[in-house]
């Protein structure tokens, strides 16, 4: 009996890669968009605290030593500004990689589905094949332990 030979099999391994691959970039682009988040959380920890003493100085503070709170507090909203922009950026790219993951799946899929209908398309033949082989050589062993008739 012949051995199953998938012709595109290469394909199929190079198309198993890529989805490896883009698996990976996805891991990679969930990673900077935590780490991005992370960064996210700590600035709005740093508002809310520089907020509250704000609040507390108030009261025995000069205008002009609450200025520079002021000063701070600006940049940190402007930090906060840019850091939720690469968040936005971070999850689009996200997006796209979620994409290309479904994508190599679904290229990946379709080469498997061919293989295995073309290994079904070998068994029935092959199943065919062996089986005519095996009448063939019933009916010569019938025929020669019957004994001929003349």
């Amino acid at each position: 009996m012949k051995k199953f030979q998938f012709s595109l099999s290469t394909l199929l391994q190079v198309r198993s890669q890529q989805e490896e691959i883009a698996h990976k970039n996805l891991l990679d682009s969930h990673l900077v968009l935590n780490k991005m988040n992370h960064q996210l959380i700590e600035l709005f920890q740093e508002l809310e605290k520089i907020q509250t003493q704000i609040l507390q100085k108030q009261c025995n503070q000069f205008p002009a030593d609450l200025s520079e709170y002021y000063l701070y507090l600006e940049m940190l909203k402007k930090k906060i500004a840019r850091q939720k922009n690469l968040v936005d950026e971070a999850e689009v790219s996200l997006e796209r990689r979620r994409k290309e993951v479904v994508r190599a799946m679904q290229r990946r899929k379709i080469i498997e589905n061919l293989r295995d209908k073309k290994y079904s398309e070998w068994e029935t033949t092959n199943f065919n094949s062996e089986r005519s082989s095996l009448d063939e050589l019933s009916t010569m062993r019938y025929s020669k332990s019957k004994p001929s008739i003349r």
